[in-house]
């Protein structure tokens, strides 16, 4: 299927040259026209409804979209950045793609229909297709992703340093003396759920530890299927376990209490990401703390200035730290 890279490519332009003209936000030299119109021609390309939806006037409202309103770690990046916003005089609305990707491209083109003037894409996707989608939208409108981790593609984003955090977990849990651990990570195809998971791996492989691949299974970040994830894996008996959420964690104390073991006298128990939630488990959750308010409020900063200044792509990285607590 034809894209706008490869419309760009047979007219011989910028990809930014031919989504500004799609998006009637550019003027160009008839010859320069007549090569993109003749691209376009041969290639079928369709241009996408956000391009002709784009703004024709300042609204000062900022869309922001997030994988979904369940996880209580969105709900602290969104608050970092509606805090940020409103105090810069931004209104913002929110959209949740329920991780879907073809939810995704409607909430956006939804968002530039309703004529925003930048936009926040949150959390970490493992489809491609969104990553070649947002390359399109962000020659359209200011754009900055917050934890996207892919490794290549020119965005402005704000991205935690999650490989680091993880070999925390694996550094402290092998402190303590536990050497069987067992894993439960969100997605397989998630980059955000493959660099936790590296990370925890590098870590405990330099301490003369393997991760057995019957060790780790798919949470999917949800509670109920990190529930029954983590039901099979205490079948193992594991002396640890690394959850790559605080809400999977969560899960995984509940399934040690069905099972009539104890945290942390039998099984030691992390999650990641230091959200309300693992304040109020019990026990209270040790977790790396990946400050999800800051990270919000790093991304409204970030947006604020490319919105001012348009340049080189821009990525601010947030520290993790270990939050040690009552589960291990």
């Amino acid at each position: 299927m034809a894209n706008i890279k490869s419309v760009a490519q047979k007219a011989g332009v910028n990809v930014s040259t031919v989504s500004r003209y799609v998006a009637g936000k550019l003027n160009v030299k008839k010859e320069t026209r007549e090569k993109i119109d003749a691209a376009i021609a041969e290639l079928g390309y369709r241009p996408h409804a956000t391009a002709k939806a784009l703004k024709t006037s300042v609204t000062n409202c900022i869309g922001i979209v997030i994988p979904t309103i369940r996880n209580p770690l969105f709900a602290d990046i969104v608050a970092g950045l509606t805090q940020r916003l409103e105090a810069n005089k931004f209104t913002t609305m929110l959209y949740s793609t329920e991780n879907h990707l073809s939810k995704e491209k409607e909430g956006i083109g939804t968002l530039l229909a309703g004529r925003v003037d930048g936009l926040v894409v949150v959390g970490s996707s493992g489809k491609t297709g969104s990553r070649d989608w947002l390359e399109e939208v962000k020659d359209i409108i200011p754009l900055v992703v917050v934890n996207r981790c892919w490794q290549n593609g020119d965005f402005n984003r704000v991205i935690t340093d999650f490989t680091a955090g993880s070999r925390l977990a694996a550094d402290y849990l092998v402190g303590k003396g536990y050497r069987r651990f067992a894993v439960i990570t969100g997605y397989k195809d998630n980059e955000e759920s493959q660099l936790k998971l590296y990370g925890f791996e590098q870590e405990l492989w330099q301490r003369g530890i393997m991760l057995g691949q019957d060790m780790v299974a798919e949470g999917f970040f949800s509670y109920d299927k990190a529930y029954h994830a983590a039901r099979k894996l205490l079948g193992y008996r594991p002396e640890a376990v690394f959850a790559a959420s605080d809400l999977m964690a969560a899960a995984v104390l509940k399934a040690t209490k069905d099972c009539g073991l104890v945290v942390p006298e039998d099984m030691a128990v992390i999650g990641y990401g230091d959200s309300q939630i693992s304040q109020i488990t019990t026990p209270a959750l040790t977790t790396v703390a990946q400050h999800a308010v800051e990270s919000g409020a790093a991304a409204a900063n970030l947006l604020i200035e490319v919105m001012k200044e348009p340049g080189p792509a821009r990525e601010v990285i947030m520290r993790t730290e270990l939050v040690v607590r009552q589960s291990t």
